[in-house]
């Protein structure tokens, strides 16, 4: 048996809205660049012993920084926050040489 559901015109309008917000977070090409830097930087943690393999993640996160600022799909204020986002990742990840 169906079930009939009722919408107002302002359930409608708010579910409307709703999707359109989920779409747009799916399609928003930040998040990918956001994901591999912290996948990058998880690795950089997990070697934390292995400064080399630290430093290495260290220019990946730099290439990534790169690829973002050239990425023609990324508008300038997207990439200016991957860019912030990457610096504070790479800087935290500097501190380890300190230790």
């Amino acid at each position: 048996m169906k079930k009939i559901v009722k919408l107002t015109e302002s359930d409608l309008t708010r579910l409307v809205n709703k999707i359109v917000k989920e779409q747009r977070r799916e399609d928003d090409p930040t998040e990918d660049y956001f994901k591999v830097i912290d996948m990058v930087a998880n690795h950089a943690m997990d070697e934390e012993e292995d400064l080399d393999e630290v430093e290495r993640c260290i220019n990946e996160i730099y290439k990534i920084m790169h690829e973002a600022y050239q990425d023609d799909d990324l508008t300038d204020e997207q990439a200016d926050e991957i860019i912030d986002y990457a610096k504070e990742v790479v800087k935290e990840l500097e501190s380890m040489f300190d230790e």
